[in-house]
């Protein structure tokens, strides 16, 4: 006997198949009801800072999975479909929304207002894959910019198990399904000029990373940002309050964000989703930090200068060698002609022997005579001021 929805999708086994419970075609009620309440959304917490996550500030900002599929929904039922007549392939991607029973009646369900969640299909190898991607911070915060505490990872895979399997039947259990992206950030509050720290970090020698650069991201309303990557992923340290002002990011915040594909996810044992937790995603977050070297302290110039000069007088180094140290970290930070290779690797031993960070310039008075870092551990920064 045909199972129902069967005559929606295609078979990707073969007729004589046994279809035994739970092997036939994907359901095809496009309603997903929330199956938890997350706790930040019902209990009447409407923030979640980064004091408030479990893994030291650590929250979860977008996850994709992966996985074999049995059958699909008919290309009909898709929102979007592609052909490639040289290689045959054909592929699909759709959007599921989410609803969520806000009421003691089980049968009344709202729409929340989140993303959906983003379905594709595509033929790999000629077996059919699926991938479910979303923000899953999203689904208790829909308009707001807060982080997923990483415990709840597993309410939030449920929910989007269950919306993938509205278009396809998967081939696998959903602890077997593949990781193929985690986005992990912390935010920083407190921050005296998130531009001093932006730019300022921007210049810092990284010879492991094949980009970095400094932007005005169109995508969050031309907030400041530092872009540092390679082919594996990449980093970016923004202004918040910039992008997500109307979304209540505090003044003086800064979010540091790594986007993660499969060769960082590997290196920190993270494969599928049976290795997704808060411990696997905090040494996801502190390797990728330390590889950013966002930590390295920044200097203002006036705070440089007064280093240097104090070192002169004390007869610790010679004055025109302070001068063209200056001069040098001054055209690295604005992007003009550098020094040799052993001349810049001799100033940054220096730089580094004194405690003078990578320099910014700036017209405010008081951020020009600071050296200021950004502190893991307390989520805000770490500010000297120059002395006089």
């Amino acid at each position: 006997m045909r199972r129902r929805g069967a005559t929606d999708t295609h078979r990707r086994t073969p007729p004589n198949r046994d279809r035994t419970p739970g092997r036939g075609a994907p359901v095809t009620d496009t309603k997903i009801n929330l199956p938890v309440r997350f706790p930040y959304l019902t209990e009447g917490e409407t923030e979640t800072t980064c004091h408030k996550i479990g893994t030291t500030g650590v929250g979860i900002d977008r996850l994709s999975i992966s996985f074999p599929v049995r059958y699909y929904q008919h290309w009909s039922r898709w929102e979007q479909t592609s052909y490639r007549p040289g290689t045959g392939q054909q592929t699909a991607t759709a959007r599921v929304p989410l609803w969520e029973d806000n009421s003691d009646n089980r049968d009344t369900l709202q729409r929340v207002t989140a993303p959906k969640i983003m379905i594709g299909l595509t033929q790999i190898a000629g077996k059919h894959w699926a991938k479910a991607e979303a923000n899953p911070s999203r689904f208790a915060d829909p308009d707001g910019c807060t982080l997923m505490d990483p415990r709840l990872l597993g309410p939030a895979i449920e929910v989007m198990w269950r919306c993938a399997r509205t278009l396809v039947e998967p081939d696998c259990d959903v602890l077997d399904a593949s990781v193929t992206r985690v986005d992990v950030a912390r935010d920083f509050r407190g921050i005296t000029s998130p531009s001093l720290l932006v730019s300022g970090l921007g210049p810092i020698r990284r010879p492991w990373a094949r980009r970095s650069f400094t932007y005005n991201d169109p995508g969050r309303a031309h907030a400041e940002t530092l872009y540092v990557g390679s082919g594996a992923g990449g980093v970016r340290l923004y202004d918040q309050h910039q992008a997500y002002a109307d979304k209540g990011a505090p003044e003086g915040s800064l979010r540091w964000e790594v986007e993660a594909r499969k060769g960082w996810l590997g290196k920190v044992g993270i494969r599928h989703v049976t290795d997704l937790d808060p411990v696997s995603v905090g040494r996801l977050a502190a390797d990728r930090w330390d590889w950013s070297a966002m930590g390295t302290p920044v200097t203002g110039p006036v705070h440089a200068v007064d280093v240097l000069r104090r070192e002169v007088a004390a007869g610790h180094l010679k004055a025109a060698t302070a001068a063209r140290m200056l001069g040098s970290s001054v055209m690295h930070a604005l992007g003009g002609p550098g020094v040799s290779t052993r001349t810049e690797y001799r100033y940054r031993r220096l730089a580094r022997e004194l405690g003078v960070g990578s320099a910014a310039l700036w017209s405010d008075e008081r951020v020009a005579r600071v050296r200021a870092r950004l502190d893991w551990e307390s989520g805000t920064e770490r500010v000297e001021e120059a002395d006089g």
